[in-house]
Parts: C-alpha cells; sequence; structure tokens
C-alpha cells in the first residue's frame, strides 16, 4: 500500500514540476496573469492555515502518520483535503499565468492523481479511525458541504 502512495506522490510532484518550468506564452494577458496570481495567493493561504491545522499529522504521504490524531478542526471542520484544494490551485494559477495547453492538461492530471489520492487517504483513515466515517460524509472532500442549504 505504501508504493501507491509514493506513485500518487511522484506523479503530484512530477505534475508541479512540469508546469513550473514549461515556458510562458506569449498569448498570456493581464487578466490571465491576475488571475493566476489571485489562484495562487488563495492556494498560499489554504495551504498555510492547513499546514498549522494538520502540524502533529503533517505528512506528504496519503498514509496516515503513525501516532497522529485525526485532525476534524479548523480548516479542516469545512474541507477534509484543503491541502490538495491548495495544490489544485496553484496548478490552475500556473496554467493561467504560463497560458499553456500543457499546463491546463497536466493540471487535468493532477487533479485526477490528487481525487485517487484523496479516495485512497480516506480509506486509510476509516480503517484507522471508525469515527471517520460519520467526518466524511458531514465534510466535504475538496469543497464545503452544502446540502442542506
Amino acid at each position: 500500500m505504501v508504493l501507491k502512495g509514493k506513485v500518487l506522490v511522484t506523479i503530484q510532484f512530477a505534475c508541479l514540476a512540469v508546469l513550473l518550468f514549461i515556458p510562458y506564452s506569449r498569448k498570456r494577458t493581464l487578466i490571465t496573469d491576475v488571475t493566476g496570481s489571485a489562484f495562487i495567493l488563495i492556494a498560499v493561504i489554504i495551504l498555510a492555515i492547513a499546514g498549522l491545522n494538520l502540524r502533529p499529522a503533517l505528512t506528504v504521504m496519503p498514509e496516515p502518520k503513525v501516532g497522529a490524531p485525526l485532525i476534524t478542526n479548523g480548516i479542516y471542520k469545512w474541507i477534509r483535503h484543503p491541502m490538495y484544494l491548495g495544490v489544485i490551485l496553484i496548478g490552475m494559477g500556473l496554467t493561467l499565468i504560463k497560458f499553456s495547453f500543457i499546463g491546463a492538461a497536466v493540471t487535468c492530471i493532477l487533479m485526477v492523481d490528487l481525487k485517487i489520492k484523496y479516495r485512497y487517504e480516506d480509506r486509510l483513515l476509516l480503517e484507522k479511525w471508525p469515527q471517520a466515517r460519520q467526518y466524511q460524509e458531514r465534510v466535504g472532500a475538496l469543497f464545503p458541504n452544502i446540502r442542506g442549504l
């Protein structure tokens, strides 16, 4: 099972590296630059808050850290995987700034990878903490659960 986590993390970082190093397009505009930068700024804020909330359980791997508690407070009260949301927003922001078809394709791969990763992580959390089921039913994976509004 750890191999699956390593593969998913490798794909995630490979996608981010491609997004960082693809060249800028000559067709980019002020709107795409500003919007992309806003996505990245929001992502950094989400990642910082999530990192602080997740501190005792923080790991890049989807497998839960040994001895760490199940974190359901702070930003995790609203979103189960805010770190993954932040990474997706960085991918989208870089794609807009670089204004690249390759960037869009890589961001789609990144999003699929992270969806597989958070589903795998959710399964592992259920194995470790039975109470995670109610948490997963109540809290949305990447966005707040707005059922009932």
